[in-house]
């Protein structure tokens, strides 16, 4: 695959990346990010690549279910990621296509998205109606779909509506190589001034005073013995808690037992008593077993009740353990070294979401 292959960007317009019905598709260019990793911007056709329904639909037995599904779950996914994107580019623009952890490499807009490339009503009317992908929620249960009419109003569906499907897609200014190098090269630079930051706070907190240093580590060590105080009523809670779960089966399985045997008896005929007498006495025997385990299952819930009191009451104590240590790092070196937290708090934010979105494994020097 060539990494000579150019795009052709004029002005706010990508010209000619892919073909479709014979022709050669010119996309808006919505976002430009040229200092992103792969200089990535993203881009919209605002002729339709198919017709779709979404809105409501009924089942066989009358009952009205929802198709506007998970984004995911569409059909317009599938067919956008599948057919379009197969036969509308070729291997090298292909290349150039971000995948979309949540989007998929093709896409249709969201609401939100809409409103924002495009503010005024009139600018985002096309002359037909357009799907975006999102639901109206009521109460956290997704409705309708929301779509663009032809006077670019922005609506929700009423019933079964056939929407346009406008294709949107982030494009990489790179090839694979390219790409890839400079993801490395911003990685590299990031963690050096993540490295420089640690080697910041690291002098500032060798400046700590003696008795400074002293009531740090006294606090640490007090967050230490709440730690493991903690995790020992937590495991002692979710021990009682198993046991007494399996006392409870115990218990349904001897009721169970007990009642079939009930029935038994009951059958038996008025004469046969000696196998009468026999029932009776495994009834008794069940009966009494029950009840030990009954009384087992409620000394042990007592028991599960006072440990979860001991777990709250530990969970409390590190809570406050560590809120003192916060009190007094707060109060350390005038701010300085809350700004370095700061800092490296948002490069390893930064990072993160950069290996997310590329999927770059970490590096040896993390």
């Amino acid at each position: 695959m060539s990494e000579a292959f150019a795009l052709n960007i004029q002005g706010n317009t990508l010209k000619g990346f892919g073909k479709w019905e014979g022709s050669p598709v010119d996309w808006i260019i919505l976002d430009d990010q040229p200092d992103t990793p792969d200089g990535r911007m993203l881009v919209f056709y605002n002729r339709p690549v198919a017709k779709m329904y979404r809105g409501r639909d009924k089942m066989e037995d009358g009952h009205e279910y929802l198709a506007v599904h998970a984004w995911k779950e569409t059909t317009v996914i599938r067919n956008l990621n599948g057919d379009f994107l197969e036969n509308a580019f070729t291997e090298e623009e292909r290349e150039r296509i971000a995948d979309g952890a949540d989007t998929g490499r093709v896409f249709v807009l969201s609401s939100e998205e809409t409103k924002r490339f495009f503010p005024e009503k009139k600018d985002r009317a096309f002359g037909m109606e357009w799907m975006l992908r999102d639901v109206t929620k009521i109460d956290s249960y997704e409705t309708d779909g929301w779509y663009i009419e032809q006077d670019g109003a922005l609506a929700t569906e009423e019933g079964i509506k056939t929407l346009a499907v406008l294709p949107a897609m982030w494009i990489s200014r790179y090839g694979r190589e390219e790409r890839l190098a400079r993801i490395r090269a911003w990685e590299a630079d990031m963690l050096k001034k993540r490295d420089a930051l640690k080697a910041r706070k690291a002098e500032l907190l060798d400046s700590l005073p003696a008795a400074e240093r002293e009531q740090w580590n006294a606090l640490k060590a007090v967050i230490a013995r709440a730690e493991a105080d903690f995790a020992a009523k937590r495991k002692d809670y979710e021990d009682k808690k198993e046991k007494r779960g399996r006392i409870w089966k115990d218990y349904i399985c001897d009721k169970s037992a007990l009642e079939e045997s009930y029935k038994g008896y009951e059958k038996l005929n008025l004469f046969k008593f000696a196998q009468k007498k026999e029932v009776k006495a495994e009834i008794e025997r069940l009966e009494a077993k029950k009840n030990e385990e009954k009384k087992r299952y409620d000394e042990m819930s007592s028991l599960e009740e006072a440990a979860d009191d001991a777990k709250k009451t530990a969970s409390e104590a590190l809570e406050s353990a560590k809120e003192a240590f916060d009190s007094f790092y707060n109060g350390l070196f005038g701010g300085a070294h809350l700004r370095i937290d700061k800092e490296l708090n948002a490069l390893s934010a930064s990072i993160e979401r950069i290996k997310k979105e590329y999927g770059i494994a970490p590096s040896a020097n993390e």
